[in-house]
C-alpha cells in the first residue's frame, strides 16, 4: 500500500523535487511537494473531509504569504508552526514533522505557547538526509509512532519524550532550570 507524504517547504524543492520522489518510491512513499503555505492551506481546505496525506513534513521557517499575513510570525520563522496548528485542526491524528535550517532551539522558544496544540509532532534539523528522512516515516508506518531508539540514534542532544501515538519535543527539559 503506497503511503502519502506531503513536504511543505519554501526551499527551492522543485529542483529536487523528481529525485526526492523516486527516493520515496523506492520506499512505497508518494511524495507532493508544495512550496508556499497558501498553496498548503488551499490543499487543506479542498480535502477537509479526507485527509491529502498520511504525514506531513512541514518546514518551519516559511514566508506567510496571504495566510498568514496578520499573525505574528517573526519575519516567517515560525509560520510553519501556524501551518502545522491548521493541520492538527482539521486532522488531530495525522503525524507532523517539522524541520528548519534554523537554530531549533530559537524555534522550540517561539513553539512553547503551542506545544500543547502540535501533539504528535518531532523536530528535526536541516540539512537532513533524505534516506535518513524515508527511514523515519518507513519507521512510523511500520510501529505506528516514531520509535525513540531511532530518534536518539538520528538526533544529538534533542530532548524527546513518548507522546500519546508518537513523540512531542520536552520543552521544559531542552531549555533546562529556570534561573
Amino acid at each position: 500500500m503506497t503511503r502519502k507524504v506531503m513536504l511543505i517547504d519554501d526551499n527551492a524543492w522543485e529542483h529536487v523535487a523528481a529525485k526526492l520522489k523516486g527516493i520515496f518510491a523506492l520506499s512505497d512513499l508518494a511524495l507532493d511537494v508544495i512550496s508556499t503555505v497558501d498553496a498548503a492551506r488551499t490543499v487543506l481546505h479542498n480535502n477537509e473531509s479526507r485527509c491529502p496525506a498520511d504525514i506531513f513534513v512541514v518546514d518551519v521557517m516559511m514566508p506567510p504569504g496571504e495566510s498568514y499575513k496578520n499573525e505574528e510570525t517573526h519575519d516567517g520563522l515560525i509560520t510553519g508552526l501556524y501551518l502545522a496548528r491548521d493541520i492538527r485542526t482539521f486532522y488531530p491524528l495525522v503525524p507532523i514533522i517539522l524541520w528548519s535550517g534554523t537554530n531549533l532551539d530559537t524555534v522550540r522558544l517561539l513553539a512553547i505557547h503551542m506545544e500543547k496544540k502540535l501533539t504528535k509532532c518531532i523536530f528535526i534539523k536541516k540539512p537532513f538526509p533524505s534516506e535518513k528522512l524515508v527511514e523515519i516515516i518507513e519507521s512510523y508506518f511500520t510501529h505506528g509512532r516514531f520509535k525513540m531508539s531511532l530518534m536518539k540514534r538520528i538526533w544529538d542532544g534533542i530532548v524527546l519524550q513518548p507522546g500519546i501515538g508518537g513523540l512531542k519535543v520536552d520543552v521544559k527539559k531542552l531549555l533546562g532550570p529556570r534561573t
